[in-house]
């Protein structure tokens, strides 16, 4: 069994250069310069989520996956729930997730209008019914939707962009206050984050950081291949209203 030394996933953190992945005009650039194709985070997609393996989360700084099971995207996302895509991109994610069978509104939210610009063209060349999109900072978003109006916020790479930003834990705290704002009661926030190299940055210290009273409950696994270093977190507001 691999072991690494306690601290090491603290010394990554902190010897590994931070672009400014919290900045507007970093990500303008990103998407101008790959416009025409989409750039899909951690190399997944709604098509590998809606049947997909995962084991428990590892104790840290070990890296050996001892059992699979099998996970399904609607455990997560209802069919008819209205949801909120963080940091969209030019990522095909929402178009797959309404070509999937999903039936809810579904909103795409990015600050780089360029990456909108994309997908809103590509959904609306492709007909696609209930979408919509919104140019605006994710740790704003309760400014630009109503509180208590979201069942699930969809999110796939931005928090882990966030996380490797500068100022990480300040704007993780603002993700965090703006996804709670704007989810029902019982509403999740379904996350998919790589959580540094190989996923060495253990799941304890990302829980910690997005950690608030107002959750519910959290559930975290971690997906298959364990190459991939790719974890799901699925936290779910508290309130008096439940889920099915």
């Amino acid at each position: 069994m691999v072991k690494f030394i306690q601290p090491f996933w603290q010394w990554l953190r902190i010897r590994t250069p931070r672009p400014p992945y919290d900045q507007q005009y970093y990500w303008d650039k990103v998407y101008l310069d790959t416009r025409g194709r989409n750039l899909e985070w951690g190399e997944i997609s709604v098509p590998d989520l809606v049947r997909y393996k995962y084991g428990a989360p590892l104790p840290e700084g070990e890296f050996l996956m001892r059992s699979k099971k099998e996970g399904s995207l609607e455990e997560h996302i209802k069919r008819d729930d209205s949801v909120v895509v963080l940091g969209c991109g030019n990522s095909s994610l929402s178009e797959d997730l309404r070509e999937a069978g999903w039936r809810g509104k579904i909103t795409s939210v990015d600050f780089s209008p360029f990456s909108v610009e994309s997908i809103k063209a590509r959904a609306e060349v492709k007909g696609l019914p209930d979408m919509e999109w919104l140019t605006a900072d994710v740790r704003e978003l309760h400014a630009h939707m109503p509180p208590s109006s979201v069942d699930v916020a969809l999110d796939k790479g931005c928090l882990d962009a966030i996380y490797c930003s500068p100022k990480s834990d300040d704007n993780v705290n603002a993700v965090k206050g703006a996804v709670l704002r704007v989810l029902k009661p019982g509403g999740r926030w379904v996350c998919l984050m790589n959580a540094g190299f190989l996923g060495a940055i253990p799941p304890t210290h990302v829980e910690s950081l997005v950690g608030d009273s107002r959750w519910r409950s959290i559930e975290v696994r971690r997906l298959a291949p364990l190459s991939s270093g790719l974890y799901l977190y699925v936290w779910t507001k508290g309130g008096s209203k439940e889920r099915e």
